[in-house]
């Protein structure tokens, strides 16, 4: 059924190198295609700085708002019993900002955007964020681009 069906292929792209390694190990998968920065097209994934989450999150929570995105449970593909729907929900209620006061006067109150609270993982949570970003920006303009 899905046998034509183009693979997009989208990978956090962090310090390392490990985007270009999963490209490299992945790159002759039939139909596959991965996402790159419109900027620098030479290296793969998708960047995740801090201004970059905070647009992820105003995003997904103005889709989620405005009812224009939905995860029923039955679209899920759930492989090895990994309750992927209900950890993605679990992902999203911690999801949030994370402040700490300065240590003094010439300090800045800094911010962090997780869903790790109590020793969790959010990796999902950011996968459905990082994905619902790149795949709308793909379709209005060129921050991404695809390449084979």
């Amino acid at each position: 059924m899905f046998y034509m069906s183009r693979v997009l292929v989208v990978v956090e792209r962090n310090l390392g190198f490990e985007a270009e390694h999963l490209y490299r190990a992945c790159r002759d998968i039939p139909n596959s295609v991965f996402v790159r920065e419109g900027k620098d097209v030479s290296r793969i994934g998708v960047l995740t700085t801090l201004d970059r989450k905070q647009e992820f999150v105003t995003y997904t929570n103005v889709m989620l708002r405005e009812s224009r995105v939905f995860a029923p449970e039955r679209h899920f593909v759930n492989v090895q019993q990994n309750k992927a729907h209900s950890t993605l929900l679990e992902q999203l209620s911690y999801f949030g900002y994370t402040f700490s006061a300065p240590d003094n006067q010439f300090q800045k109150e800094r911010f962090c955007i997780s869903g790790k609270s109590a020793g969790g993982k959010d990796d999902l949570c950011m996968a459905f964020l990082i994905g619902l970003y790149v795949f709308t920006k793909l379709r209005l303009d060129s921050t991404f681009v695809i390449r084979s």
